[in-house]
């Protein structure tokens, strides 16, 4: 919504709209912790100026850490993949210490199932296909090395589909409108960029249509 060719007032009259719900519930902004994200593709032009609170200078930031997922101002997954990789090699240094006490095969297992995957899979569904390659190649590479086999995409299949069903369940959800279905598919969105059609919605739609095929060869044949 902000851009070279649009005014911005609407913009700092909706924070300033804010500020003053926040001080009819006795409310009162930290300014000194408050940080600015604006969402921007574009290489050439800032598309907003500095924001003030309170006659405080707000920090603009390129990434925001939001209930331990990082997002970046460019809706890339660099920042996320490098937090999660450090959590990951620490974790398998701790496993590497591990072993010095020789535990079984089963032990092993365990200790990688219940202490690191969980860290890989924490919204896996939300940046795993949205990452490059590379990224997701790095991720894996120390589970490869410590002989653990890890079925990423099967097990990100699956939870991007269950999410998506929950969505569909739920009519009040606000992304429940995205997913429109038509004879015996759901219709895929208009996409324009890489990055939309990689992201949450076009991809689970690719899924649920996917396994709608499946069922319907299935029964197909049963027939």
């Amino acid at each position: 919504l902000l851009n070279y060719k649009t005014d911005h007032s609407f913009y700092y009259d909706a924070i300033e709209h804010y500020i003053e719900q926040c001080r009819d519930v006795n409310l009162l902004i930290n300014a000194k912790k408050t940080q600015e994200m604006v969402l921007s593709f574009s290489r050439t032009y800032a598309v907003y100026d500095y924001l003030f609170i309170n006659n405080s200078p707000i920090e603009h930031v390129a990434n925001f850490k939001y209930l331990g997922t990082v997002f970046s101002n460019d809706l890339k997954w660099h920042a996320n993949t490098e937090v999660l990789y450090s959590k990951i090699k620490s974790r398998f240094y701790a496993f590497s210490k591990f072993k010095d006490f020789k535990p079984t095969s089963c032990q092993k297992q365990y200790f990688i199932q219940s202490l690191i995957v969980p860290i890989l899979f924490y919204n896996i569904e939300l940046w795993f296909y949205s990452c490059t390659k590379g990224e997701r190649q790095r991720l894996c590479k120390n589970f490869d090395k410590n002989g653990y086999f890890l079925d990423i995409v099967n097990q990100v299949n699956t939870r991007i589909e269950k999410t998506a069903r929950i969505f569909i369940s739920c009519d009040t959800h606000i992304l429940n409108e995205c997913y429109e279905l038509m004879r015996s598919f759901y219709r895929m969105p208009k996409t324009r960029t890489e990055r939309f059609l990689n992201s949450f919605i076009p991809t689970s739609i690719q899924i649920l249509n996917s396994d709608g095929m499946n069922v319907s060869r299935a029964s197909t044949t049963l027939l």
